[in-house]
């Protein structure tokens, strides 16, 4: 396993800086959750580098794109758990944004993003 770290440093920077340490904790969930799923379907893994947004698990003759089940995990537990509150596009989009729940905006922003990620890597 290796770990991206300008990949964390880019993610935290455009996700939401003031919450540093629980995107860090979203991105090793997301990797760890992605190597058991991979894992439990005997697919065979190669290589794994958590970088956040960034992150990807290299498999060898995979006929299955499962890379975005975990963002879309994310966004739907962001969705379920968030306060109606929060829902303003523009603090949702600023990276500088304090929330006052801030773990189910970050599970949404996070899931977006690595699946924008995944769409503009063609993976």
């Amino acid at each position: 396993m290796f770990v991206d770290l300008i990949g964390l440093i880019l993610t935290v920077l455009f996700i939401n800086f003031n919450y540093w340490y629980i995107l860090l904790l979203l991105t090793f969930a997301g990797v760890i959750f992605e190597f058991l799923l991979f894992t439990t379907l005997n697919m065979k893994i190669m290589k794994v580098s958590a970088g956040g947004i960034f992150s990807e698990i290299v498999l060898d003759n995979s006929v299955y794109n499962l890379n975005w089940i975990i963002p879309v995990i994310f966004i739907v537990l962001g969705v379920f758990f968030m306060d109606r509150k929060d829902i303003d596009i523009i603090k949702i989009l600023d990276p500088s944004a304090k929330y006052n729940k801030p773990v189910p905006v970050l599970l949404i922003k996070y899931g977006l993003a690595r699946i924008l990620i995944l769409i503009l890597m063609n993976r």
